[in-house]
């Protein structure tokens, strides 16, 4: 009974207050998240072929991670766009980073989550490549999550679409948000269908926010752990049509790079 009056007192304040978000271009001079890049393919940036993931260490590996609605659409004319520690920029194309040449993203079965190992044979991306969050980082309780946290999202949403006020599409955005629910099993935005584990927060992802990653911020920038990735964003008729981002829990990454 206490757990449900917390989520509808929430849900509450969430339909008055408005998005908090920080422009690292405008209100800091470096990039405290340089492993979170913006993907997308060269002809299509402006509309859904477009997304953000990040770069990640696993068992001596290099992994790219995002989500696998955009992974999908990702192919041999998408690029990633790096934004580093002092905000210089550098695009890379995917195809020059992938062994053989040969896109092949490893797609979980039921979670919005896709990987893509990274050899490294790009000069600038393996210099880039220090900037990889270990998987360590990665939080794999599934009952990690409670109503009332709070975390950062960090993502490139299309600027043009949100109207923050900056017209480049390469400005990563930090989001304050909480969650609103504990981990739950729910039908996937993109196919209803599929069912899988999602945490539910307060609104924070947009048109090219997803496949970024859902970050539990320590007082220090490097302090953090990473819970999930961006699935989108829906509406909960049963709870008023409120507004609510959804991840998915950063503990499916396990589970796809265990079954190479």
């Amino acid at each position: 009974m206490k757990a449900s009056m917390k989520l509808f007192g929430l849900l509450f304040i969430i339909s008055y207050i408005s998005v908090s978000y920080t422009d690292l271009h405008k209100e800091s001079r470096e990039n405290p998240y340089p492993f979170v890049v913006s993907i997308f393919s060269k002809n299509c940036i402006n509309n859904s072929n477009y997304g953000t993931g990040f770069i990640a260490k696993h068992n001596g590996a290099l992994f790219l991670i995002t989500a696998a609605h955009v992974a999908l659409l990702m192919r041999d004319e998408s690029v990633i766009q790096i934004c580093n520690s002092d905000l210089s920029q550098k695009t890379i194309n995917l195809i020059d980073i992938v062994k053989d040449r040969n896109i092949n993203w490893q797609v979980h079965e039921i979670a919005d989550m896709a990987i893509l190992e990274i050899p490294k044979i790009e000069t600038y991306f393996e210099v880039h490549s220090k900037h990889a969050v270990s998987s360590e980082k990665f939080i794999v309780n599934k009952y990690s999550v409670k109503i009332g946290d709070s975390f950062l999202h960090v993502s490139y949403p299309l600027a043009n679409h949100l109207s923050f006020g900056n017209t480049t599409v390469f400005t990563p955005y930090v989001f304050k948000t909480y969650s609103i629910n504990y981990i739950m099993k729910r039908p996937r935005i993109d196919n209803p269908n599929i069912i899988s584990a999602q945490i539910s927060v307060s609104p924070c992802s947009y048109q090219g926010s997803s496949g970024g990653p859902l970050i539990y911020s320590q007082s220090k920038s490097d302090d953090f752990q990473i819970v999930g990735i961006s699935h989108g964003s829906t509406r909960e008729p049963q709870f008023n049509n409120t507004l609510m981002s959804i991840f998915t829990p950063m503990y499916y990454f396990f589970d796809i790079v265990e079954r190479k």
